[in-house]
């Protein structure tokens, strides 16, 4: 005997069903759309810094010279000028998985120069031998963004990191005793090699100046008065313009290396 169905509450089922399985793949259809845009903004960013035009980068990536800009941002930046929703882990597994699917190759090529590591300035002088200022008795005193450069064929490193603080050098009193800054802090670019250890990499090489290193409100030309995160960006641009390399995830570098 064939029993008695309640069509209505199955029909009623089935819309839901179909409501709820339509919503799942709009969400991945969302979450394909955000982690594209992340791994152009990488691409837009890693162009900026070779030098090319926004126009020249729009025409290579098929998009407005006008969206360029949002583009650098979302590359640099992706959890603030992306599409990422604060909170929705789904959402920045999936991207931040995706984009370095996609893109992470490139950043992470198995030979030649790639940016290894971002971490604090301390911690880029630490684990590679740098002596620190006799006002510094902790590296993670020096917090300030550095970052590492490997080259994987030759065992030659470059580290971008600074032994200032964000006011440059504490002012002391005979005492020892902390007065004020010099508000005049600098980045560093050297070259790591053994065993020849650390030193000074020519900055001529590198077409960029000391001055374009410099930040802090007390230097004496105004060009030089820059946050330190515009120095840092000095910096690491001129290396990896100089040597090719792309900029590392923007999602991976928060994720990882920023916490350690």
């Amino acid at each position: 005997m064939v029993g008695v169905e309640n069509t209505d509450k199955r029909r009623t089922t089935m819309i839901d069903q179909a409501r709820d399985v339509l919503a799942e793949a709009k969400y991945r259809e969302e979450l394909a759309r955000t982690a594209a845009g992340c791994i152009a903004g990488a691409l837009a960013w890693g162009l900026r810094e070779q030098g090319l035009t926004d126009k020249a980068i729009g025409e290579t990536l098929g998009v407005s010279r006008n969206r360029v800009g949002d583009l650098v941002d979302a590359g640099m930046y992706p959890t603030i000028c992306s599409d990422m929703r604060l909170g929705d882990d789904r959402q920045r597994e999936y991207v931040t998985a995706e984009v370095e699917a996609v893109y992470g190759p490139l950043a992470r090529p198995a030979s030649g120069w790639t940016h290894t590591k971002t971490a604090a300035s301390g911690t880029v002088a630490k684990t590679n031998g740098i002596p620190l200022p006799a006002t510094v008795r902790d590296p993670e005193h020096l917090s300030l963004s550095g970052a590492q450069f490997d080259n994987l064929d030759t065992g030659e490193r470059i580290l971008v990191y600074t032994l200032d603080r964000h006011y440059g050098q504490p002012l002391l009193d005979a005492n020892l005793r902390r007065v004020g800054a010099d508000h005049r802090g600098e980045y560093r670019i050297d070259l790591w090699s053994s065993p020849g250890g650390v030193h000074p990499y020519p900055l001529e090489i590198l077409n960029i100046q000391a001055a374009d290193l410099r930040f802090g409100k007390n230097w004496d030309s105004p060009k030089e008065r820059r946050t330190d995160e515009q120095a840092y960006l000095n910096a690491i641009r001129a290396v990896r313009r100089h040597y090719g390399i792309w900029p590392r995830p923007g999602l991976t570098e928060h994720a990882e290396d920023l916490a350690t």
